[in-house]
């Protein structure tokens, strides 16, 4: 099991270090901008959800 994990998060490593730097860093840059754009629906949803329940 163990050599499993390792075997498995070495792949993992190697696979990054197979990306090139620059894809890595847009892929980045795109994922930043797409988390400031707007308030996800799930949290959307909880806030409605907390509102009402705070109404009964």
């Amino acid at each position: 099991m163990v050599i499993q994990v390792c075997s498995f998060s070495i792949g993992i490593y190697l696979a990054l270090k197979m990306i090139p730097k620059d894809v890595i860093e847009n892929c980045r840059k795109k994922a930043m901008e797409e988390e400031k754009k707007e308030v996800p629906i799930e949290k959307k949803t909880t806030l409605v959800i907390i509102f009402i329940g705070s109404l009964v």
